[in-house]
């Protein structure tokens, strides 16, 4: 008989390094999502190499969150490049009013200028298209991010045929696309260690009377595959005292995490959406929710109306700004990030209230 190590041997000879793998790996980096609530419910960020879709209904944040994350992954990762696949043809800073919306993509944290040729705007004529473009970039190893917004909006090359002949579209393919294209994706961004976000939004069903009545366009390949699905939701407005509206609230909930112990908030046994704010001029207000998890994860103790945060103790009220006027606004940022990685969750359908 030949021994394991006979047959290991025969085996890299043809298939290469890749029939076995140390079971002691290199720790994965996690790319911050730049929306610290969320990032406190993934641990700390998206985990590299792995697939994670965005979902939600139009004007929940979707765009916004895939954006904020490209920023985070142009400041991480200075030497190498983020794609944007832009099917709905709406990223675009040199639009109707292009000096106020530059100026509000700063604002957001994103420079266009700065980020010149590393973050690039891709724009296929279909989701055959986008699979090659795709893997050819994650193989290259010289992207940490690619965003597909939407794969809703994304067409195939037999309906846009179908389209100029005038035919009728039949029953669509991109399902059957997207389960064998995502198979061979998936490895490559796994091995070169890029990050894939893909935006969708639910579809109604009309032939559904119980159950759920919204389905994911593309069918089921996208979701078994990834390793997280972020389901957004606009939960309120925010107002300015002159009642006009100033940004809003946004729910977010994990559905589906594979990278760890999910962080889920319950109450009375239902699923409740955690919480961030928008405010359309300055982007996403993650002061509010600093607050929030340090009380969730220890870093921060509140006793009766003061805060306690290391030397720091005042009303909690005032918390906020005293740490910024002594100039330890960054530190308290970096203390809460590291709170969030070293805390423990012992129960994921139980998670914090």
């Amino acid at each position: 008989m030949m021994s394991v190590e006979e047959l290991l041997k025969k085996l890299k000879a043809r298939y290469g390094g890749i029939v076995t793998v140390p079971c002691s790996q290199p720790e994965r980096e996690k790319l911050p999502s730049g929306i610290l609530m969320l990032d406190y419910l993934l641990r700390g960020g998206y985990t590299q190499g792995k697939i994670y879709l965005l979902n939600g209904e139009w004007g929940s944040g979707k765009s916004l969150t895939a954006m904020m994350a490209s920023i985070e992954a142009l400041k991480k990762y200075p030497e190498k490049c983020v794609a944007y696949f832009d099917f709905e043809c709406t990223f675009d800073v040199d639009s109707a009013v292009p000096t106020e919306q530059k100026e509000r993509f700063i604002r957001y944290g994103f420079d266009p200028e700065k980020y010149e040729g590393r973050l690039q705007i891709v724009r296929p004529n279909n989701i055959e298209d986008f699979f090659h473009i795709a893997q050819k970039m994650a193989e290259s190893g010289e992207y940490s991010l690619i965003i597909i917004d939407s794969v809703a909006e994304a067409p195939t090359s037999l309906h846009l045929e179908k389209e100029e002949k005038g035919q009728d579209h039949g029953r669509d393919d991109k399902p059957r696309i997207i389960s064998f294209a995502i198979r061979t994706l998936k490895m490559a961004l796994f091995r070169n260690r890029t990050t894939l976000l893909a935006v969708m939004q639910p579809r109604d069903r009309m032939d559904v009377m119980f159950g759920n009545p919204t389905i994911m366009s593309g069918g089921r390949a996208l979701p078994l595959a990834s390793s997280g699905i972020i389901n957004l939701k606009k939960k309120d407005l925010v107002v300015n005292p002159d009642m006009l509206e100033i940004g809003m609230v946004i729910g977010v909930f994990i559905e589906k995490y594979k990278d760890g112990v999910p962080i889920r908030f319950r109450k009375k046994g239902q699923r409740e959406y955690a919480e961030f704010i928008l405010n359309y001029e300055i982007g996403i207000d993650n002061k509010v929710a600093l607050m929030e998890v340090g009380l969730i994860t220890g870093a921060v103790v509140q006793g009766g109306a003061r805060i306690q945060w290391k030397d720091v103790s005042v009303y909690k009220k005032d918390f906020l700004a005293v740490v910024e006027e002594a100039g330890r606004y960054d530190e308290f940022v970096k203390d809460i990030y590291r709170s969030i990685e070293d805390e423990e969750v012992e129960d994921e359908n139980i998670g914090h209230v």
